[in-house]
């Protein structure tokens, strides 16, 4: 006991540790076109005087994200939706366009929240630095100055000197129109090769019975000659055909995508092994230009990735 007493007294402290971990990430958002915004003149967002992202926000959301002067704004639901988008929410729901907001629920009033990156000289220096600005509604909600806009384009067929490229929709909707054309065409020839229109006297005779059509039916007439068949054109299926053939062998140039990369074309097996591979490895020159065209978007994209996980 008295070694023990002896020995110096150990300082004690009673803490209370709090450990917080942060959950942040990085998240890339596909951004429909009719909310995306860019300069007439623009060829890319690195370089344009205007870049921005157009979205409807309620008033909640505009508050969870830290915006103080909500109350005041107004909404300016003027700004109808585009072609594209108004095609999209009413593929499978007639009144998707529609947003039912809930009566007395001043949180769920939603406004078009416009996310612009502008160059402007906005501290009068003469020189133009790119800022962040956010509107909403009659509100300036955020001014800041920034290095860069969080955007980047990918497009398969790039156009020269024009942000907006085209898409394999582009390049096959025109022979995709044709070819249905084509064949509408041949199936009504062929409706009217089976029953096609006749003419007949008035009051001469039975309009019943030439209206049904079924085998050995009879038609009552007061005199012989008083109806019988217009004539009309009957097409050859043969040529039809050939054009659709021609129209499929043009979406196949076009989208670089052939029958034979589908493994759907019975005619190669009568064809050489070599003559299949060179029209096969052609076809896939095409796709090969198309996944380069999206390899520099992705690349600038995963740049803009790192940037940001670094800052």
């Amino acid at each position: 006991l008295q070694e023990i007493a002896s020995m110096p007294v150990k300082m004690l402290f009673d803490v209370v540790c709090k450990r917080t971990k942060s959950e942040g990430r990085v998240r890339v958002e596909n951004v429909p076109p009719e909310e995306f915004l860019i300069a007439r003149d623009a060829k890319s967002i690195e370089h344009t005087r205007f870049v921005g992202h157009r979205v409807r926000r309620n008033h909640s959301q505009l508050r969870s994200m830290g915006y103080k002067n909500v109350d005041r704004l107004a909404s300016d639901d003027s700004q109808a939706l585009g072609l594209e988008a108004f095609t999209r929410k009413t593929f499978d729901d007639e009144y998707a366009h529609s947003d039912a907001i809930p009566m007395g629920d001043e949180s769920q009033t939603t406004v078009w929240v416009t996310e612009c990156y502008i160059r402007c000289d906005y501290d009068g220096d003469g020189i133009a630095e790119l800022r962040k600005v956010v509107r909403a509604g009659n509100e300036i909600l955020e001014n800041e100055i920034v290095d860069q806009a969080p955007f980047v384009s990918i497009t398969p067929v790039p156009m020269p000197h024009r942000f907006f490229g085209l898409s394999i929709a582009d390049l096959t909707e025109e022979a995709q129109r044709i070819k249905t054309s084509i064949l509408r065409g041949m199936l009504d020839n062929m409706y009217l090769q089976i029953n096609g229109r006749y003419f007949a006297v008035e009051g001469q005779a039975n309009l019943d019975d030439l209206l049904t059509s079924r085998p050995g039916g009879v038609v009552r007439m007061k005199q012989p000659g008083m109806a019988g068949r217009l004539d009309q054109g009957m097409g050859d299926s043969q040529i039809g055909m050939s054009m659709m053939e021609y129209m499929q062998g043009y979406l196949e140039d076009s989208s670089g995508w052939t029958r034979y990369n589908q493994g759907s074309d019975g005619d190669s097996l009568n064809q050489t092994a070599t003559g299949v591979n060179l029209i096969t490895n052609r076809a896939d020159m095409r796709l090969d230009m198309i996944a380069r065209n999206f390899a520099l978007g992705f690349r600038e994209l995963f740049k803009l990735i790192l940037k940001l996980v670094s800052q």
